[in-house]
């Protein structure tokens, strides 16, 4: 059997961005960054990742949440 080879990062920063429908006070990304201390503080794990982007989009209905890495992106 395989054996993953996973990080364990510990997060440093959640960003939100968002599309011209969703116009946010840039206070919201101090508010990723206090939550992401407090992470920190917790040692909250992120796998391979030490950043959470948050991506507030149109096309996805009301209440639901899609989860993406970075290759679904590219």
């Amino acid at each position: 059997m395989k054996e993953l080879n996973m990080k364990n990062k510990t997060i440093i920063d959640i960003r939100y961005y968002g599309t011209e429908q969703y116009k946010f006070d840039r206070s919201l990304n101090a508010i990723g960054e206090r939550y992401a201390r407090k992470l920190r503080e917790l040692d909250f794990k992120t796998g391979e990742y030490d950043h959470i982007y948050i991506n507030l989009i149109e096309s996805l209905n009301e209440g639901c949440v899609e989860i993406l890495t970075q290759e679904d992106v590219i």
